[in-house]
């Protein structure tokens, strides 16, 4: 492996790592700013939904947008917004502010995640590629173990907002890293944005996970959850038939032709529903419940990603 591979990778999985090390931090902190701004239950797990969300609704725009800017631009673009949103999570006045602020972090994961292994695949050849990705994926497991003890540890000796700072300060550190290594022109592609697809998607999507947020609290034949739950059909909908007939589709539906993928799917998806529940409820089962203190309450969390991974 070349030194400028070797310096790519680095640099590529330490904002990986930072990013994905903020998600189990930031959830041990929702017991914290629930109890600060006396926000329901219902209100404070969007902060830590916030950034599947965004995740799952746009990181196939982003990837596609990746291939017209440049994908070294937006990973960079996406590890300085999630970076500003931090600090300004950090200095939120009112939980409203500190849901917008989170949501400009969940807006730059959705932009910095997709690219990070097209950025590795890209400048390594058939004989470094796995071996590449593999430090990626392991970037991406030590992010999940740390983040709840890193987390646990700051809300223990600081409170929640220095959660967001040291998230800040460590991004700053890291994109800056990200500009010096990350230079130069890059591979441009002149290809179709299905701008409908984007739309159907972040329609679809979203629309059904309000709806089963909501669900509990209005019940489920509430007028508000009906509307929710046909937004969300509707824009599933439009997005399957929309990447059945487009030209430059977002997802390429044909390869669920094959089962090994549709398995490794289905086992990553039940992964994930195991996973996000427990991480977003598990720190507020013992901080409000148990009353466990934050440090315990972080080691704790941190055997779960040691079981998933």
């Amino acid at each position: 492996m070349r030194r400028k591979e070797l310096r790519i990778l680095l640099v590529v999985c330490l904002g990986t790592f930072f990013h994905i090390q903020s998600v189990g931090s930031i959830s041990i902190s929702l017991s914290a700013i629930q109890k600060e701004f006396g926000a329901t239950l219902a209100a404070v797990q969007w902060i830590g939904l916030m950034g599947a969300i965004m995740l799952s609704s746009l990181s196939l725009c982003f990837g596609r947008a990746g291939d017209l800017v440049g994908r070294r631009t937006i990973f960079k673009m996406g590890l300085a917004l999630y970076t500003a949103g931090a600090g300004l999570a950090a200095v939120a006045g009112s939980f409203p502010q500190l849901l917008a602020f989170r949501f400009i972090m969940a807006l730059g994961v959705a932009m910095a995640a997709p690219l990070a292994g097209a950025i590795i695949a890209s400048i390594h050849g058939p004989e470094s590629r796995g071996q590449a990705l593999g430090w990626l994926a392991a970037s991406i497991a030590l992010g999940r173990t740390t983040g709840p003890t890193i987390g646990g540890l700051i809300l223990h000796l600081w409170g929640w907002r220095a959660v967001f700072l040291a998230n800040c300060i460590f991004g700053i550190a890291t994109c800056l890293t990200l500009f010096m290594v990350l230079k130069g022109r890059e591979e441009r592609r002149e290809v179709s944005f299905d701008f409908l697809g984007v739309v159907s998607l972040v329609i679809g999507f979203p629309s059904f996970l309000i709806a089963l947020s909501l669900g509990p609290r209005l019940g489920w034949d509430a007028s508000e959850i009906a509307l929710w739950l046909g937004l969300a059909a509707g824009g599933m909908a439009s997005f399957v038939w929309r990447e059945l007939h487009a030209k430059a589709p977002l997802m390429n539906l044909s390869y669920l032709k094959s089962i090994p993928l549709v398995r490794s799917m289905l086992a990553l998806v039940l992964a994930t529903l195991a996973f996000y529940p427990v991480s977003i409820f598990g720190p507020l089962y013992m901080l409000n419940v148990i009353r466990a203190s934050p440090l315990l309450s972080g080691f704790v969390m941190a055997t779960l990603p040691l079981c998933t991974t």
